[in-house]
Order: C-alpha cells, then sequence, then structure tokens
C-alpha cells in the first residue's frame, strides 16, 4: 500500500489540492469499497479488481491529505499570515544549537505574536541565528524577541542547493537574527532526561577516540565516522570524499546501520543454537540498533536507516524465509504515515535506492564472476555490491547534483571494507577504553587504517578522471531514466522465459 500513498502524497506536492477535495475523494472512494464487499460472492470476484482500485484511491487520498496536513502554509495560524501584525515574537529552541563560522543556528517554533491587543498564537518554524558570544541558549529556551522573522529568500542559482526547500521540508519557513538588547530569556533551556544523557556520553565518546587515537584529523574522521560529529572535519576531505562518491562513509546513514547490524547478528549466531531464542537475538539486534541510533545523536537520516533495518530484522526473527520487499515497503509506509516529507528527503531517497538496488541487482551481479580464492571472492562480492547499488541511486545523483564521481567502483571498493573495519575497531577501543594499553593499541591501528582511507581517497580525487560535471537533468529526464532502467532490467531478468 505504500504505492498509492506516495502518489497521493506526490499528487498534492504538485497539484496542491485543497483538503475539502481530497476528504471527499476519499470518502466516495471507502464508502464505494465498503459496498463493494457486501457484493454477491461470485460477483465479487469477478469484479475483485473493482475493490482493489477503489482501495488505491483510498490510500493515495490518505496520502494526499497527509502531505497536505504537514504543509505549515495550510495552518490558519501559519506565521506567513500573522508575522506582520505584531511588534515582537515568543519562540522556542527545540534544537541543541550549532556552531558554524562564528554564529550559532538552532530551529525553533514560533509560539505567539506579541500586540498591541495580546498575544496572537501562531504556528511555524523559525530558523535563529546568533553570534559566538551571545547567551548561551540550550533546547526548550523561550525568548522574547522585538525584531519579527522574515521568510526565508528562494534560491537565485539555478541548479544552486535549494536552502529554502530543505528548510520548508523540516516545516521551517522564516528566520530570525538575535541582536544583543533586541530580545529577552523568557524562560531558560532544560533539555529533557534522553537529550542530556545521549549529549553527555558523545562526549565521553569524542574524549576517548582524541584520548586514543593520534592526529587530530584521524580522531576528528572518527567521531564523523562512529557518531556522526562532524565539526572536527577537514572540509578539503569531506569534499575529496564527495567527489570521488564515497561521501556516505563519513555521514551516519544505512551503510553504517547494516555493517552494526552484520555484526549484531555475528555476535548472536551462538545463541541461535538455544531453543526459543529468537526473541532474545530480536531484542539484542533491535536494541543495539537503537543504542547506536540515540549515540549518533539520531538525525533523521539515521532514525530512517534504524526503523528500515528494525522492520527487516522483526521481518527475520521467525528464522523462515522473509520477503525483503514487504520489510522495505512496510518500513516506508511507516516513516510516510509520520512524516509524508520524508519523500523528498534526499537522504530517504537515497537509502531506499540504494537497499532495493542491491537486493535486486547484487545477485545477478555477483553470479557474472566466479572466483576459488575467498579473499578475491570477497572483494568482488563487495564491488558487486557497490555496483548494484549505483544502478538506481545514480540517477538520483544526477538529478540533484549534476554530476557524477567515475571513479566511484574504485573508491567504494576500497573505502567500504576500511570504513568497516575503522567503525569496528572504534567500537573495540570504547569497549577496552578503561586498560589504556590495549586501548593504545587499538588506537594506534584505528589511525593507520584512517591515513590509509584518506591518502587513498585523495589521491583519487586527485585524478582529472575523477568528476563528471554538468549534468543538468530535468524531472521528466529522471523518470525516463528510470523507465529505462526498468525495461532494460525486465530485459534481462525475462530473456530466458520468453526464449522458451
Amino acid at each position: 500500500m505504500v504505492l498509492p500513498v506516495i502518489l497521493g502524497i506526490s499528487l498534492e506536492w504538485y497539484a496542491n489540492i485543497d483538503w475539502q477535495s481530497l476528504s471527499i475523494i476519499s470518502a466516495i472512494a471507502l464508502l464505494a469499497f465498503f459496498l463493494s464487499l457486501f457484493l454477491h460472492h461470485y460477483g465479487r470476484l469477478r469484479f475483485n479488481w473493482i475493490s482493489g482500485f477503489l482501495l488505491f484511491l483510498v490510500m493515495a487520498g490518505c496520502g494526499a491529505i497527509l502531505g497536505w496536513n504537514a504543509d505549515v502554509r495550510n495552518k490558519s495560524n501559519w506565521i506567513g499570515r500573522c508575522g506582520t501584525k505584531g511588534f515582537a515574537m515568543v519562540v522556542r529552541l527545540t534544537q541543541e544549537p550549532q556552531l558554524k563560522k562564528g554564529f550559532y543556528y538552532a530551529n525553533s517554533k514560533a509560539q505567539a505574536i506579541v500586540s498591541s491587543g495580546g498575544e496572537i498564537p501562531v504556528s511555524g518554524g523559525v530558523l535563529l541565528k546568533w553570534k559566538e558570544n551571545g547567551d548561551p541558549l540550550e533546547t526548550g529556551a523561550i525568548l522574547l524577541s522585538a525584531d519579527l522573522p522574515s521568510p526565508i529568500p528562494p534560491k537565485t542559482q539555478p541548479g544552486g542547493f535549494d536552502f529554502q526547500r530543505y528548510c520548508f521540508l523540516q516545516g521551517i519557513t522564516h528566520q530570525l537574527f538575535l541582536r544583543q538588547g533586541r530580545y529577552t530569556i523568557v524562560q531558560h533551556g532544560d533539555p529533557s532526561f534522553l537529550p542530556k544523557n545521549i549529549a553527555a556520553l558523545q562526549l565521553r565518546i569524542r574524549q576517548s577516540l582524541k584520548k586514543f587515537i593520534p592526529g587530530k584529523e584521524e580522531a576528528g574522521f572518527a567521531e564523523a565516522l562512529l557518531i556522526g560529529y562532524r565539526e572536527d572535519l577537514d572540509k578539503n576531505l569531506v569534499q575529496s570524499y564527495a567527489n570521488t562518491g564515497v561521501v556516505h562513509i563519513i555521514a551516519i546513514s544505512g551503510l553504517h546501520l547494516g555493517m552494526l547490524y552484520g555484526l549484531l547478528l555475528q555476535v548472536c549466531y551462538p545463541l541461535r543454537k538455544i531453543k526459543r531464542s529468537k526473541f532474545l537475538v530480536l531484542i539484542i539486534v533491535l536494541g543495539g540498533l537503537w543504542l547506536f541510533t540515540l549515540l549518533a545523536g539520531a538525525s533523521a537520516s539515521v532514525l530512517r536507516s534504524a526503523v528500515m533495518f528494525s522492520f527487516i530484522a522483526i521481518g527475520n526473527a521467525d528464522g523462515k524465509k522473509s520477503g525483503i520487499y514487504n520489510g522495505l515497503c512496510a518500513s516506508a509506509f511507516f516513516l510516510l504515515w509520520i512524516d509524508p516529507y520524508f519523500l523528498w528527503d534526499l537522504g530517504f531517497q537515497l537509502s531506499y535506492a540504494a537497499v532495493l538496488s542491491i537486493v535486486i541487482f547484487m545477485k545477478r551481479i555477483y553470479k557474472w564472476i566466479t572466483l576459488k580464492n575467498q579473499l578475491l571472492d570477497a572483494i568482488w562480492k563487495a564491488n558487486a555490491i557497490t555496483l548494484s547499488a549505483q544502478i538506481l541511486t545514480l540517477p538520483i545523483c544526477m538529478y540533484q547534483f549534476h554530476q557524477v564521481p567515475t571513479l566511484f567502483l574504485f573508491s567504494n571498493a576500497l573505502a567500504v571494507p576500511l570504513s568497516g573495519l575503522i567503525l569496528y575497531a572504534e567500537i573495540g577501543l570504547l569497549l577496552l577504553s578503561g586498560f589504556a594499553f590495549p586501548a593504545g593499541i587499538v588506537g594506534h591501528s584505528t589511525a593507520f587504517l584512517i591515513r590509509t582511507l584518506n591518502t587513498a581517497i585523495m589521491r583519487l580525487d586527485a585524478s582529472s578522471l575523477s568528476l563528471w560535471k554538468g549534468l543538468n537533468i530535468s524531472l521528466w529526464q529522471l523518470f525516463l531514466l528510470y523507465l529505462f532502467i526498468l525495461f532494460i532490467s525486465v530485459w534481462i531478468f525475462r530473456k530466458k522465459a520468453w526464449r522458451r
């Protein structure tokens, strides 16, 4: 049922249908669907496709209503309609401030506009910005600003990053610069128990990594790989990873959750010999996945990956062969009902496109070459995974970034297994952090692996053939490209059947 929901969200996004029309269409389809269930048994079997079509319409209508409801501009008290009717505004911080280039940034929710007639309740997200030497603010702080927010301007460069759209997908439509003396702290922030303890644990992890991993650049890379903290990363190094198609290595994503999922399954393998241990294995796997998710900051991309692998783990819990497609669709269905705008998030698109591409194409690509040597076979298997993942993600990269890393196969063949070793080494380092000598050995070994990986990626990036730029394709061309991939795939998969 995820396909009609996606269709409904897409129709509402592009057609901007009002909620009354959506509700009427959905109600009529739902009523007709229930009436079709009371048909005579023979007629119901004969016209079963009508019931299916009506249910499709119902789910598409639900998706469209979800999309309409997620648009903050449809709220009657949206800040864009009330923002000029007062002389002050009340906002509440909803995110821990992030320091970037001498300024703090934090998301907030508008609560009220103060006017001569009193307070007018408003809704909508506001991006706050203030100088580094300003007041220390925490999540939950409530501010009264004498300055009113302004709409986030649209992008002016064709093909450039659309910051307005990026913010809108998070429910943020306005921005506000906090000037000293022009705002008052009404209530100081008090982070809840979970975020406060997660932040404290992340700080301890960063301190342990810096203590045992020599080198500022190596420690910064280790922080990004393990918990997603990227403030200590070298910007030129990040660009090199992006140019060679392996930036997902230093951005907590489905790759990291997949590695952890595989490690947890291996750890729990001896338990499978014990009768009735399936539930215990499931608890360990889910607990490990979600603990790592919390340590990584529980960002939207990490949460999506955790939900996806949780559905896969639950589907495999009974030890029987489960439908991976149903697991993927169920997780996507669940996430889209929580936030339909996940559909337009690049991380959501790439995560599901990569996993779906691996599931569809990996085995067939792997069978192209048969190797008896186990080491060579493992290397080829890693390359088959990398190559298969690119098939459905490449069109999205062309559409979003207007470029394609041409050496992605070589860079991923090196980066994926090495990053896996580094990730496991960091986990081992944290487990041994209470013992200085073994932790020091693991830390120096981890630093060596990181230097090796960074050097290889930067050398690949230095090649003039590492990047193919200037690929500007439209939305229709993206659709046609996927249609072409679909037809070619069906032709290859069905070729033997047609010959018969």
